[in-house]
């Protein structure tokens, strides 16, 4: 195995582990429509060595992993009601639903997180064990060389 070869490897590896994070958010999620679990993407942002995940998703995501704090100001009417409307609840709701989140809070669900944490460990044994099969195999390669008569 060549460094080309073992950093191919990695590469895949860890593009392959965006996959199982975009499944475990989406499994964090429970909303009614499924519009907010449809919605989740999970894209390679990769560059040469560097190795990136970009999530995207409605723009009420953030509240569904983050919550919001009880008491504070009513969200804005506009983006409740683009919220309804996603999730198929009459416009005219929006305000109710504002009051509500302003007095109650919304609480956090941390999907995004809870996915993050589930598969750093998993991800970081998996980079170990194809790294250490690959020096084992480089070393190989290097003493087989050393010893072959020509």
């Amino acid at each position: 195995m060549d460094n080309s070869k073992l950093y191919i490897d990695l590469v895949e590896y860890v593009r392959s582990r965006s996959v199982q994070m975009e499944e475990d958010v989406v499994l964090g999620i429970n909303s009614a429509t499924g519009a907010l679990s449809k919605s989740v993407e999970v894209r390679d942002i990769s560059s040469g060595p560097i190795v990136g995940f970009e999530i995207s998703a409605l723009p009420y995501f953030k509240f569904v992993e983050e919550g919001r704090q009880k008491g504070k100001k009513m969200p804005p009417i506009s983006s409740i009601q683009d919220w309804c409307e996603v999730v198929g609840i009459p416009v005219e709701a929006a305000y109710p639903i504002a009051k509500k989140i302003s007095i109650n809070g919304i609480v956090a669900k941390h999907m995004l997180k809870n996915a993050i944490e589930k598969n750093e460990q998993e991800t970081i044994d998996g980079v170990d064990r194809i790294v250490g099969e690959g020096l084992i195999t480089m070393a190989d390669n290097l003493i087989k060389s050393l010893f072959i008569t020509k």
